[in-house]
This record gives structure tokens, C-alpha cells and sequence, in this order.
């Protein structure tokens, strides 16, 4: 995936992406819909952050053991976990389990974040 590229599709828009938007559309573009672990979605989404302005205006990152890390990627996996959309899995690690929420925040985002 070429952020820039994201980016360069996006940059029409104007309106606010939602933490739940990003980590969705992450998890729904990911082969398998799926992630390795909590560290490898808060890698890819301070990658993000470091090309698409609007992922760094929602995510604060800070230094930590294995890298970057956001006290709000976890806040927002936990409650899409409760919420039944995403499944964390021991040894497995993240995956998308409401493929419809996943692609609806793929066409928010498109959109501008107007159904977010």
C-alpha cells in the first residue's frame, strides 16, 4: 500500500476522519483483513500519520518499547471489540470480523468522512 498514493486520493476532502474510520479501513485493506498484532496496526498507522495529515490530526503517538504507540488506537480496538466488529486473537492477531462496517469506513473516508 503507497500512503502517498491514499493521500493523493483523499486530499479533496475536508471533513473530520474518525480514529474508528482509520483503524477500520486499515483492518479492511490488510490482506486477510487482518493485522499481526496491536504493534503492527499502531506501526502501520504512525506509518500513516507520517503521509496523511488527517491520520496524524487523529492519532497522538509516542515513543515506546517496540515503537510508536497510541493510548487511542487501543481505546478505539477495544471498543470495536466489545462492539463484535473486530476480533482480537491470541497468536493471531487483529481481524476484521464486520466486513460491511470495514468497507462503509473505506467509503467514508472517500467521501470526506460525511457518513462518519
Amino acid at each position: 500500500m503507497r500512503w502517498r498514493d491514499l493521500d493523493r486520493h483523499f486530499e479533496n476532502t475536508v471533513h473530520y476522519r474518525t480514529r474508528q474510520d482509520w483503524i477500520l479501513a486499515i483492518l479492511y485493506l490488510s490482506p486477510g483483513k487482518r493485522v499481526r498484532s496491536k504493534i503492527h496496526l499502531q506501526k502501520a498507522l504512525f506509518i500513516a500519520s507520517r503521509y496523511i495529515n488527517r491520520v496524524s490530526q487523529s492519532f497522538e503517538f509516542i515513543p515506546y518499547k517496540y515503537g510508536p504507540w497510541s493510548d487511542q488506537v487501543v481505546d478505539v480496538l477495544e471498543m470495536l471489540s466489545g462492539a463484535g466488529m473486530v476480533k482480537l486473537e491470541e497468536g493471531i492477531g487483529i481481524r476484521l470480523v464486520d466486513l460491511e462496517a470495514g468497507e462503509k469506513a473505506v467509503t467514508s473516508l472517500q467521501r470526506g468522512g460525511a457518513d462518519s
